[in-house]
């Protein structure tokens, strides 16, 4: 996929750079559409299937071999190194991690190994405090008791590695890609109307170009505070991450 696309920008650079986007975008979701990018025990998901490595020094090499298996690393190198307008960024996000994500991840042998699920409790424990200030205006039913186990590390070990797991791939995948977009993107100003009469597929063009625009700098009022500055932008990313810290659990039966 990389080489055809390769192929297109060195035959026709000056049209593959007015559509650069859009061909991007759908060589992406191309690629991560093969069923391979969302099955375990095949591909960059072989590495989940070893045993958890002990020590500081292992932690880390696992979570390496977390991004890595869960495709979360690919996908959030891709949200980055590719420049895109926020509205664009977020939903090609949502729509790969939508393509790649399973549960069948949490059924690995990395993932079930004791030592993991020792650290995926200690995580969620660590995200319950951190989020707890923001967590505590969400009302839920139930919501006492599961944040009690999960503080205290009794909750299921299945549920808490579902949570943790959809948890960091948003958070990689999703808000921080989205985020570096919407604080690093330079408005161009709504698109030129073009003159009239024009053919029905430049006329689709414009407004999906004026409905991409507007949704793009509705994003970045969002994101952005009034008061600016990067305490502001640390500050809208915590509540982001524990709003989706609030859904994870949600999802994972944990509240």
């Amino acid at each position: 996929m990389s080489g055809t696309v390769a192929v297109f920008a060195l035959a026709f650079p000056s049209l593959f750079w007015r559509h650069r986007i859009l061909v991007l975008s759908a060589s992406r979701i191309a690629l991560y559409s093969v069923p391979s990018f969302r099955s375990v025990g095949v591909g960059s998901a072989l590495v989940l299937e070893r045993a958890a490595q002990p020590g500081w020094r292992g932690a880390l090499a696992d979570l390496g071999r977390v991004g890595v298996g869960t495709r979360a690393l690919g996908l959030a190198l891709g949200g980055v190194l590719i420049p895109s307008p926020p509205a664009i960024t977020l939903a090609m996000q949502l729509i790969l991690l939508r393509l790649t994500a399973t549960p069948d991840y949490c059924s690995t042998a990395m993932m079930t190994d004791r030592l993991t699920q020792q650290r995926t409790a200690a995580l969620a424990a660590c995200l319950q405090h951190a989020m707890l200030p923001i967590l505590a205006v969400l009302p839920t039913s139930q919501s006492a008791f599961f944040d009690r186990a999960l503080l205290h590390g009794s909750a299921p070990a299945g549920s808490v590695c579902l949570a943790t797991v959809l948890f960091l791939q948003l958070a990689a995948c999703v808000i921080g890609p989205t985020l570096l977009s919407a604080y690093s993107w330079a408005d161009p100003g709504p698109p030129a109307e073009p003159c009239w009469p024009q053919r029905w597929h430049q006329r689709c063009r414009f407004w999906a170009q004026r409905a991409e625009h507007a949704a793009s700098c509705a994003l970045c009022w969002l994101l952005h505070s009034p008061a600016g500055g990067l305490a502001s932008h640390l500050v809208v990313a915590w509540w982001l991450l524990a709003v989706t810290w609030f859904f994870c659990k949600k999802l994972a039966g944990l509240s």
